[in-house]
């Protein structure tokens, strides 16, 4: 809208001022909260969230389906980035460091357990896939 426009340009005309102390103030007060919108908003975001937890808790089999396809998603986008296939997980030993490395991202960049990597990724035993993969992150992952 018109007003928006105004007020878009009005931010930006502020940020092109050297007040630092303001500006950091304003940043603050834009940064506190879990949730930026009104009131109504996030009333109905903790609704959708509570739902979908009693969902999981309840064992929704279209919930629990959706998270596995999920799961399922992620792993095949980390293979592709590693250039490996599904076949690799099972023809390969278990602590290939480039397994290890796909059990990292995902155990970063989703919910996975370490049992779901296990019989996913062909990683071995609970207990096995917990050490490998912690001695992988904390010494051979590598860092940004």
């Amino acid at each position: 809208t018109a007003a928006g426009r105004r007020k878009y340009l009005d931010y930006l005309d502020w940020l092109r001022e050297d007040a630092a102390a303001s500006k950091a103030l304003k940043f603050e007060s834009m940064s506190s909260g879990w949730a930026i919108g009104s009131v109504q908003f996030k009333k109905q975001l903790v609704g959708e969230h509570r739902e979908a937890l009693a969902a999981l808790k309840r064992g929704d089999r279209e919930t629990v389906n959706l998270a596995e396809a999920r799961r399922q998603d992620a792993l095949a986008a980390a293979l592709q980035a590693a250039g490996k296939t599904r076949e690799d997980l099972i023809r390969s030993g278990k602590s290939e460091r480039w397994k290890l490395a796909v059990a990292g991202e995902l155990k970063i960049r989703t919910t996975v357990t370490n049992r779901w990597l296990g019989e996913n990724l062909n990683l071995g035993v609970l207990h096995e896939v917990s050490r490998k993969l912690n001695d992988y992150l904390r010494r051979d992952s590598p860092k940004p």
